[in-house]
């Protein structure tokens, strides 16, 4: 089970972990960032999941490319709108000053 898991970062690029490597050397407040995946399809589980980890907003997935990773996957959406998780918006465009204003502001709100 656990080596079939491990296949699930094969799904992180590494353009992605290139850019949370600079967003923590432009935001030094943003400590760490943490990949993990959620295995889990009730809210109940999802509530379990946020108290233990200590999880208070989540990034809204709007501006995320999501694709199921097998056939019992379900869509976070769903979850995540009835979790009452505060949900953070941040534009795509974070290369303009006031764009990196809003989004560290919104990084240090959350944190």
């Amino acid at each position: 089970m656990l080596s079939r898991r491990n296949r699930e970062y094969e799904y992180i690029t590494d353009e992605f972990y290139h850019t949370c490597d600079s967003l923590k050397a432009t935001f030094p407040h943003v400590k760490a960032i943490k990949i993990e995946f959620f295995y889990g399809s009730t809210l109940r589980i999802l509530k379990v999941y946020l108290e233990e980890n200590l999880i208070n907003a989540v990034l809204d997935l709007k501006n995320c490319s999501l694709k199921p990773l097998n056939k019992l996957s379900v869509n976070p959406h769903h979850l995540i709108g009835k979790s009452g998780l505060e949900v953070i918006e941040i534009t795509p465009e974070l290369s303009s000053s006031t764009n990196n204003y809003v989004f560290e502001q919104q990084l240090t709100e959350a944190v």
